[in-house]
């Protein structure tokens, strides 16, 4: 499953385009997924903003993960070389920070930061630093 919606995100951020409209994105999205068999997993559509903000952090990190891909690539934006590019990422920067996919086994590393809202602002309380990432069960 993970492959399929890797591919069926490569294949979307592929689809993009000046002048290219949302539902284009999303139907492209929905193709790879229903060549999958996993279409009717797929309960959400591409193409709307998110709901809540740190939502949208997370996409522009999932952006910057896949332009970090593509030129890791050779600015390839065929979905094998894509995923071959995520899967070799080491200290990316992206918008919340750093991420490393390099020996991870698609899970990712990051840092998860950890805010106290206090006094009616936010304060940064901690910042975890994981050292080691599980390699995920096979399903």
């Amino acid at each position: 499953m993970w492959n399929a919606v890797l591919e069926s995100q490569a294949a979307g951020v592929a689809a993009v385009g000046p002048g290219v409209e949302s539902k284009r994105v999303d139907a492209t999205c929905r193709e790879v997924l229903e060549r999958h068999e996993l279409l009717e997993y797929f309960t959400h559509s591409t193409g709307h903003a998110p709901a809540a903000v740190g939502l949208a952090a997370l996409g522009a990190d999932s952006i910057d993960i896949i332009r970090a891909a593509v030129e890791h690539a050779g600015g390839s934006t065929a979905p094998a070389d894509i995923a071959a590019g995520i899967a070799s990422l080491d200290g990316v920067t992206v918008t919340t920070g750093r991420v490393t996919y390099a020996g991870q086994h698609g899970i990712p590393r990051k840092a998860v930061y950890i805010i106290e809202a206090r006094d009616g602002a936010f304060h940064l309380r901690s910042v975890v630093e994981p050292t080691d990432v599980p390699q995920p069960y096979d399903t």
